[in-house]
């Protein structure tokens, strides 16, 4: 009998499928169909093993958001604490994507729509929520969408898009002197070069043949067109040496303009200056994210090469996946290998170096952050930042844009994007 009431159910509800909207079917689903019931129509659709995994991340997820399951790793116990942004908008919506630095001991936020918020030493330690405070600044952000947060010595400087019209945007620097107050900032360069729109922008301090400076990451617009001809067009400009489109570039303070340090990158999110080596990381198409050490004038080979695809709705009919549609092995095609690349992707963000100060477990270590993976990757590199020597994933459940540490407290901060955006404070709970 209970059989035959479960075939009932899902004939009514395929029935259903074709006479109603598929939003209204899910919703009643939800209401009216027992655990076991949805459970059982998942494995239909789904099957047992995608069900499960499903199930399983949901759970972790909301264990992790709830701090009722810290993270684990493999030789230290560490703890996450979790701030919800939504504490200092009162009321208003966050968005979602957000960065975070540090200004002396003082933490500073600042999310994509140009909201800057800080935090006391004091309140940090102590996750008083009532101690932030909102900073105004003489940018008007209407047209205008932040990219990365960095703060060197007395100075903060954001990256930031400008809407010219709805195919231009230039990408841009401003600076300003750190302040608890008002954020005043100076235009340090302009792109000549304008793209409908932009996936990167983070910047990192460094100088440059005696001239001091800035290094940002310039993505490359155009991606996930599934027309190919114009796909490929747009792509083309990280192989064009006079474009700043999928590059690295760096700025002088003092000419305040740009010359090309690298090329043919997709989207470069992640980027570290450590004694001097350079490394960054990119996403790839589908699978294909990589970690890389750049050198000056040294080519990554995007849009001709890569260890992803093309996503499934852009394979046309004169491509029919038999083979795959970018070059494999870089170093065989003439460009730069990445120290590793992730196949299936993970959506990386930024990477950081492991203070010796955090643990003794973790000397030499470097952290990268995840989006889809909604983790953060603990790696080791040779010596040589040539190859990586082992990767352990501690899942989080959480998108993770950016990550900081804090010496005066021995923990890493994260800006996490889910749930209207949280400061994850993460901390080794042995030490």
């Amino acid at each position: 009998m209970k059989k035959k009431y479960i075939i009932l159910i899902i004939f009514a509800f395929i029935t259903a499928l074709f006479f109603y909207k598929i939003d209204s079917v899910r919703k009643a689903a939800k209401n009216y169909l027992s655990e076991s019931s949805k459970n059982y129509l998942k494995i239909i659709f789904y099957g047992k093993s995608r069900v499960k995994e499903i199930n399983d991340l949901r759970f972790y997820k909301l264990m992790n958001y709830n701090q009722a399951l810290v993270p684990e790793t493999q030789f230290i116990n560490i703890d996450l604490k979790i701030v919800k942004l939504a504490n200092f908008y009162d009321g208003n919506k966050t968005p979602q994507t957000f960065y975070v630095d540090f200004i002396k001991n003082n933490l500073m936020t600042v999310d994509s729509a140009g909201n800057f918020f800080l935090i006391d030493f004091p309140s940090l330690k102590n996750l008083d929520n009532n101690k932030w405070a909102k900073l105004n600044t003489n940018l008007k952000f209407d047209n205008k969408k932040v990219f990365n947060l960095l703060s060197v010595e007395d100075n903060i400087f954001i990256s930031y898009s400008e809407k010219k019209s709805e195919d231009c945007k230039t990408i841009n620097i401003a600076k300003a002197k750190a302040s608890d107050q008002e954020l005043n900032f100076d235009l340090i360069y302009k792109s000549k070069e304008c793209q409908k729109d932009y996936g990167s922008g983070r910047l990192a301090a460094y100088n440059f043949n005696g001239k001091d400076g800035l290094l940002m990451t310039v993505d490359v617009d155009g991606a996930y067109l599934q027309d190919a001809k114009l796909r490929d067009k747009a792509q083309e400009r990280a192989q064009d040496p006079d474009s700043i489109f999928g590059k690295i570039i760096f700025v002088d303070f003092e000419t305040k303009k740009h010359e090309i340090f690298s090329l043919g990158h997709r989207t470069p999110q992640g980027l570290l200056v450590y004694n001097n080596n350079i490394i960054a990381t990119e996403h790839g198409p589908k699978g294909g994210d990589e970690i890389n050490k750049i050198e000056y004038k040294k080519n990554y080979g995007w849009p001709i090469v890569s260890y992803g695809d093309l996503y499934g709705h852009q394979i046309e009919e004169d491509f029919d996946g038999t083979n795959y549609y970018y070059l494999k092995k870089h170093l065989k095609n003439g460009f730069e290998e990445p120290i590793f690349s992730f196949v299936p992707s993970i959506g990386m963000s930024q990477i950081i170096h492991v203070p010796d100060s955090f643990s003794k477990k973790w000397q030499n270590n470097f952290l990268v952050t995840s989006l889809n993976g909604g983790s953060i990757y603990r790696v080791l590199f040779d010596e040589n930042f040539s190859k990586l020597i082992y990767l352990e994933k501690i899942f989080i459940g959480d998108r993770i844009r950016d990550i900081e540490y804090s010496k005066e407290l021995n923990t890493f901060i994260l800006a996490m994007e889910g749930n209207g955006g949280s400061i994850g404070i993460l901390k080794n709970l042995a030490e």
